[in-house]
């Protein structure tokens, strides 16, 4: 393939599209931490979903409400002593609008203390970008293989 025939520009897009998601997801367990409930919902689309182990939720209203019973439970938020952590993430484009990544995570709890790994799991998630910017569509946490 010469350089002629090569799209340049789709390339670059695509690498800063991937940069934007894999940012956007750091930014999401950096929030689920440190951050406020609005400051994590504005990562997602207004219809997300949410497929967790012990429950699901659909849309802000209802993840709102699924954030509010975690940081009220002390597993989520600020002050909680946890850490989101993810890694070794895969992104893969559906479309120049829509992706699709996986990521291992590893959920601590007591770091203040004596950290610990709770759960250690993967994230299956879908993005789109809405109006120029990407967010998260849905995600799947999977336990076990």
């Amino acid at each position: 393939m010469s350089s002629e025939s090569f799209d340049w520009k789709a390339a670059l897009r695509e690498v800063d599209d991937e940069r934007k998601i894999r940012n956007l997801l750091a930014h999401l367990s950096h929030l689920a931490d440190h951050g406020t409930i609005d400051e994590y919902l504005a990562l997602w689309t207004p219809d997300g979903i949410w497929e967790g182990s012990a429950d699901s939720a659909c849309g802000h209203e209802q993840l709102r409400a699924r954030i509010e019973r975690y940081r009220d439970r002390g597993v989520q938020g600020p002050r909680t002593g946890t850490r989101h952590v993810s890694t070794t993430r895969s992104v893969n484009f559906v479309s120049c609008d829509a992706a699709e990544c996986e990521s291992y995570f590893i959920y601590f709890t007591q770091v203040y203390s004596e950290p610990r790994v709770t759960t250690v799991g993967r994230y299956v998630d879908r993005l789109v970008r809405a109006d120029g910017r990407w967010r998260l569509a849905r995600r799947r946490i999977v336990l076990d293989d």
